[in-house]
């Protein structure tokens, strides 16, 4: 008895199943967008925030569209604008230079002398 090899594997041919497909992100994105546009709610919340906390949020956008990705802080105090910084992760090629980064390292030599100019109700301590 003589077998063919090609004639066996001919009919042993197994062709892979294809892996479920999942829904893209763009599927679902668009499939939601219905249910989201006919809520019943308002689409924002009516803001009691003070108009210089809105001042300062449309800084800080302002700030965002400056930056390599859309992030922008202000670091306020008292009324009063401290600092301001966005994204320069790309410019400055620095993974932590983030707009709240920036920002911060503006603002610490400003309020670390404000710090060091306050009035103490402790006296310095001494060193021994």
């Amino acid at each position: 008895m003589t077998h063919s090899s090609a004639h066996c594997h001919a009919h042993a041919t197994i062709e892979p199943t294809k892996p479920a497909e999942l829904p893209s992100r763009r599927t679902i994105v668009v499939a939601l967008a219905p249910a989201a546009a006919a809520s019943s709610g308002p689409a924002f919340a009516k803001s009691e925030a003070p108009p210089e906390d809105e001042r300062f949020i449309r800084m800080a956008l302002d700030e965002a569209r400056q930056g390599d990705y859309a992030f922008g802080c202000v670091i306020t105090r008292d009324g009063a604008l401290i600092a301001h910084g966005h994204n320069l992760g790309k410019t400055n090629d620095d993974p932590t230079a983030h707009g709240e980064m920036v920002a911060i390292r503006a603002a610490w030599p400003i309020t670390a002398a404000q710090a060091c100019a306050a009035p103490r109700s402790t006296p310095p301590a001494s060193r021994v």
